[in-house]
């Protein structure tokens, strides 16, 4: 293989996983957000209800 293809090719593997990673590490990091967003809203109700929010 010429040097200079094996180069691009290397390099767009390179360039695909780094942007593989990073969607997962986003995807990850919204699912993380939704997760605490929903525990702050149970926390609140409970709140409202008279309850401590440390029990949830």
């Amino acid at each position: 293989m010429d040097p200079v293809l094996g180069t691009v090719v290397a390099s767009f593997i390179a360039a695909s996983a780094s942007i593989t990673i990073a969607i997962i590490t986003s995807r990850n990091s919204a699912a993380m957000l939704e997760k605490e967003d929903k525990i702050r809203r149970q926390a609140k109700k409970i709140t409202e209800l008279g309850g401590d929010p440390d029990d949830v």
